[in-house]
């Protein structure tokens, strides 16, 4: 064959054999094909490795390229080391594979079978082989979810990056959790503060969180602290020396889009078990810190959108998203900066948000008026080119007249005086189309005045928070906001970046 791709692909279970001892997984495939191609003879064009579990199609970058230069016929076949290593995740995904190979009519070679898909028996053999790869998958997830139940039982902590306070600790099959000797002391502190005996004493998480900045002592992500960091912390079990697994259940809403939707499970459905680590506080100082977080009011968060901006605007000193803070007694809404330290000031909605429709509506007007402009230019051109086809058609015409004047002076079969005249005639028809087809101007028309419907005053009429923000998302990917101490009112700095 002329064009052949090479597909590689190393999966989890190929890891762990490596870890046995196996060999590089990739390595070996690619000398095993190379040597199918060697005694088949095939050109290999473009070769593409990826270390990707086959479960997602969407994940995997290399196969989603291999699939467009396949819809463009650049290939002939593709070899690969199994038809389970082109995917055996779900049968939406596994069918747009061998959709795009059937349409296509490319081959799959394999060490040992070639497979054309447009042959009914090669489609039902690889059909029920994609059936069995998938069966092979959930047997995989199945073992592993079982596997990992096990060692979370046996007190092992799974997770990717350890708690704030500890550093991971492997040793022969376990992995556990040591104290980090200067974070220890923070989380100790943060629940003394937050516990004191005495009541006046006690500081929220707020405070703790300032106080711990002042300090100039960081996060885990060496960043300023947040409430919320500090609240997490209080909330962590796993400082008590235990280990919660399963709190969330995470299902994918959106496959391609990769969104998740993650909700909580109930504690029966929680594994909590003893850790092998070492706690870092007692558990009577851990339920005064949640009695504590019972007794305290808590606002409901609200799940409805009230800023039409919310997630559009971001401070330009430091990143973070600007909150809107809502008015008291009558006063107008504000956007501000929630990071501590910050100097950028506070600015209020409306202003910005009129600022943002300001640019919008100048934004459209420019494409709005290019629009035109090329929407009648492309008019003129059409008219212009129908107006020279009729200039065409006629001097084909003529010159078809002009040669059969011509046949009948020759053939005499009427006077040459009265031929020579409408020879003559016909010459000046014939000049006068060649010069209007060589001039080619077509007639000049005014522009017609558009209607459209604008979007702004859509969007003004729009009595929903939410679905002004939702439409201004369409428009906008992003706006950086800054305003130093010394500006005032409307006085500020605004950088949108349009999707238009």
């Amino acid at each position: 064959m002329q064009n052949v791709a090479m597909y590689l692909r190393k999966s989890r279970a190929d890891i762990e054999s490596e870890k046995r001892g196996e060999g590089e997984t990739l390595a070996k495939h690619y000398q095993i094909l190379s040597q199918v191609a060697h005694n088949q003879s095939l050109n290999i064009t473009k070769v593409r490795r990826e270390i990707a579990s086959g479960e997602n199609l969407f994940n995997r970058y290399q196969m989603m390229k291999l699939l467009k230069e396949i819809e463009k016929n650049d290939y002939d076949a593709i070899l690969v080391m199994d038809l389970d290593r082109l995917g055996r995740g779900t049968m939406q995904e596994q069918g747009l594979i061998l959709e795009t190979l059937q349409k296509t009519n490319t081959h799959i070679i394999t060490p040992r079978k070639t497979y054309n898909l447009n042959d009914e028996f090669d489609e039902e053999y690889s059909a029920f082989e994609a059936f069995m790869a998938r069966k092979e998958l959930k047997m995989i997830t199945r073992r592993l979810q079982s596997g990992i139940r096990r060692a979370v039982e046996d007190g092992n902590y799974l997770g990717s990056k350890p708690p704030y306070g500890y550093l991971i600790h492997k040793e022969n099959m376990n992995r556990t959790l040591i104290p980090h000797p200067e974070q220890m002391q923070v989380v100790k502190k943060i629940f003394e503060w937050y516990t004191h005996p005495l009541e006046h004493y006690r500081i929220g998480t707020t405070k703790i969180a300032h106080e711990l900045n002042r300090l100039e002592i960081r996060n885990y992500h060496n960043k300023k602290w947040k409430a919320a960091s500090v609240l997490a912390i209080l909330k962590n079990e796993i400082y008590t020396g235990h280990i919660v697994w399963g709190k969330v259940q995470r299902r994918k809403a959106n496959q391609i889009l990769q969104t998740y939707r993650v909700k909580k499970r109930p504690l029966n459905e929680q594994m909590k078990v003893v850790g092998k680590h070492p706690p870092l506080i007692s558990k009577d100082l851990f339920q005064a810190a949640q009695q504590i977080l019972r007794t305290r009011a808590h606002s409901i968060p609200s799940t409805s959108i009230v800023n039409p901006l919310a997630g559009l605007i971001r401070c330009h000193l430091c990143r973070s998203i600007m909150m809107r803070q809502p008015g008291y007694r009558g006063a107008r809404s504000q956007l501000k900066c929630i990071t501590d330290d910050c100097s950028c000031k506070s600015v209020i909605l409306e202003i910005i948000e009129q600022r943002i429709l300001t640019f919008l509506r100048a934004r459209l007007h420019f494409l709005s008026t290019e629009m035109s402009i090329e929407e009648e230019q492309l008019k003129r051109e059409n008219k212009h080119s129908s107006f020279n086809t009729t200039l065409q058609r006629r001097l084909q015409m003529a010159q078809q007249q002009k040669q059969r004047l011509y046949d009948h002076i020759e053939q005499k079969k009427e006077p040459a005086r009265r031929l020579q005249k409408q020879l003559d005639l016909c010459n000046k028809q014939i000049q006068t189309l060649q010069a209007q087809l060589h001039v080619t101007r077509p007639p000049q028309q005014e522009l017609t005045n558009r209607t459209n419907l604008n979007p702004i005053n859509l969007y003004e009429k729009l009595p929903d928070p939410s679905k002004k923000n939702e439409m201004l998302k369409y428009m906008i990917k992003v706006c950086f906001y800054e305003k130093r101490p010394i500006q005032k009112a409307d006085d500020f700095q605004l950088y949108i970046y349009p999707k238009l």
